[in-house]
């Protein structure tokens, strides 16, 4: 009898550490086996060899290894898949024999840090299993029929290849010496042969005399450090920023940073920390900002607007690439008319411009969002909040 199983999970969300993968839509099941859409796990009631296989979408994995997923079975099962990339597709499959029933089996983040289903697809997660089929032992050889009746001749067959050459035949007796011919010239001179074995050494001779000082050298290279940038640690979040907090109207907020020494760094995409993501739909964007004066900014990168968001870190491309100088000031900044909607942010900053950039800075009435060369007036400091931003390649 066929066993099947095939489920998939369209809905968006994380997966913590060490929890099962949940798939929310049973595609097809066929047989003695059944899903518990609550725990994640499937039961096998019968044995057999169980084909596994499945794949998940991730948007973004905390862990610095990557990705890590893995069936885990009641009876001692662990097929691992591993992905060294932070986001895109991670598949695997495994064969399992399954003796005693029942056996439960899910799959599992085997990761220390939690990860996003991606944004960008459709299904988030597919897994499919399946029973070899199991035949049955042969039947006993029927009769032997009756002779057939003799067909036609078939066609004369293609001439088949010349066959091997023969062995070669006994050589004849040799010929008397003919007459000594004229003495060629002299050939070209042979290669060099080779360098005979190196003599002993010599004794040591005596010290020289010490040479002056040499110029000093360029100095070296900065030490690599990781290659992002944060408006404040995510640890350090104490607060929310809501959708036109304030009573602001269209607005768009920022918080500065600081490169460092490093003289280049590229960044290709920036995050936001969704902790509610209100009605979903909207316009929501993020930009790179660099400081012009005390009171303005100039855009240098943007993301696309996009029109929804998930929980999490949030995490969207920018349209081109920007390397950022060292020892530069620069701001990150969110425009976000997304309806009771909430970001991680800091309780930070001053209730006046002083004689330097602002901490953090909000803009109202921004309608359409950040396009690269726009100048920005920074000198709204009243909210007094700094949204959790980070930009990274």
């Amino acid at each position: 009898m066929s066993i099947s199983l095939q489920l998939e999970r369209a809905s968006s969300g994380s997966v913590s550490p060490n929890a099962n993968v949940i798939f929310d839509q049973v595609k097809q099941q066929l047989g003695d086996i059944s899903y518990d859409n609550n725990t994640g796990e499937i039961t096998l009631q019968e044995p057999g060899t169980y084909i596994f296989n499945w794949c998940v979408a991730v948007q973004t994995a905390l862990s610095q290894g990557g990705v890590g997923l893995a069936l885990v079975s009641s009876q001692g099962d662990f097929c691992e898949g591993t992905s060294p990339v932070r986001s895109g597709e991670v598949v695997g499959f495994a064969a399992i024999g399954v003796q005693t029933v029942p056996v439960t089996i899910a799959l599992k983040n085997t990761n220390y840090m939690f990860f996003l289903y991606s944004g960008q697809t459709s299904a988030k997660a597919s897994l499919t299993v399946y029973r070899e089929n199991v035949s049955g032992p042969t039947g006993e050889t029927g009769p032997t029929g009756p002779t057939g009746e003799i067909g036609p001749i078939g066609p004369t067959g293609e001439t088949g290849p010349i066959g091997p050459t023969g062995e070669t035949g006994p050589t004849g007796p040799t010929g008397e010496t003919g007459p000594t011919g004229p003495t060629g010239e002299t050939g070209p001179t042979g290669p060099t042969g080779e360098t005979g074995p190196t003599g002993p050494t010599g004794e040591t001779g005596s010290t020289g005399p010490t040479g002056g000082t040499g110029p000093t050298g360029p100095a070296g290279s900065a030490a690599a450090q990781d290659m992002y940038i944060m408006t404040t640690s995510l640890g350090a979040i104490d607060t929310l920023l809501a959708y036109n907090d304030g009573g602001g109207n269209n607005q768009a907020v920022g918080g500065v940073v600081f490169s460092g020494a490093v003289d280049n760094i590229e960044l290709t995409h920036i995050s936001a920390y969704v902790l509610q993501v209100g009605s979903e739909t909207g316009q929501f964007q993020m930009a790179v900002l660099r400081a012009d004066t005390n009171n303005t900014a100039v855009v240098v990168a943007v993301t696309d607007m996009v029109t929804s968001i998930s929980g999490g870190l949030f995490m969207l491309p920018l349209t081109t690439p920007i390397t950022i100088t060292g020892e530069n000031i620069y701001y990150l900044a969110v425009y976000n008319q997304i309806n009771a909607s909430q970001l991680g942010a800091k309780s930070a900053g001053t209730s006046t411009v002083e004689n330097a950039p602002p901490i953090n800075f909000r803009v109202q009435n921004f309608t359409g969002g950040f396009s690269i060369g726009q100048t920005v007036n920074i000198s709204d400091v009243s909210l007094q909040k700094t949204p959790w931003l980070a930009a990274m390649k």
